[in-house]
């Protein structure tokens, strides 16, 4: 996992591919952000479908055709990169859904 806090929010940037899913991988990245357990956290289902977002990326990875999918989950904004890349941001407080 790549924390680079430079922006002064919280961001994260890791190649999905190796937790196994892009959903695997979101819901990691935000605990390790939180500094929380991943058992702690909402479902992911809560927010998104994970098995379609895993076959989206999985068939776009597939195909070579470069694809983001970009979502809010809680208070974070998710892209995932159908090259393997996901980042993770933290969406500021005025900004944010809470």
């Amino acid at each position: 996992m790549d924390h680079s806090p430079s922006s002064g929010r919280d961001e994260l940037r890791i190649d999905y591919l190796t937790y196994g899913s892009p959903s695997r991988a979101i819901v990691t990245a935000i605990a390790a952000l939180e500094n929380r357990d991943v058992m702690e956290r909402s479902p992911l289902y809560e927010t998104v479908d994970p098995e379609a977002l895993d076959q989206l990326l999985q068939h776009a990875m597939e195909r070579d055709r470069p694809t983001v999918v970009e979502l809010p989950v809680d208070n974070y904004t998710v892209r995932a990169h159908s090259d393997g890349t996901l980042e993770v941001t933290d969406i500021p407080p005025e900004l944010g859904s809470s």
